[in-house]
């Protein structure tokens, strides 16, 4: 991994024009729940599952773009995404480092 990537953890956020175009290919799923195993600051997992009409659920490695995360939606967790446990989803959103 280059120098700048590793910086920044291998964080690269999918732009908002993109994650709409995702999201206009889905269609609504009230009490579905949708999960970001690499969420960063929570901002697209939250507009896909708004759009869907979903609840967003998010893991972020990094501590400051963990609370970026956690001031959009409270089921966002601090930590390494293959540590932790999770029922069941009805959407990964992956955008992977």
């Amino acid at each position: 991994m280059r120098l700048e990537a590793r910086a920044k953890a291998g964080y690269y956020p999918t732009p908002d024009s993109v994650v709409k175009l995702i999201a206009s290919c889905l269609g609504h799923s009230l009490n579905a729940a949708v999960l970001d195993p690499c969420c960063g600051t929570g901002d697209a997992v939250y507009q896909v599952a708004q759009h869907l009409g979903a609840t967003p659920w998010g893991i972020e490695l990094s501590e400051e773009r963990f609370i970026e995360a956690r001031k959009l939606f409270k089921e966002a967790r601090h930590g390494d995404a293959l540590a932790h446990q999770a029922g069941g989803f009805s959407l990964l959103y992956l955008n992977p480092p």
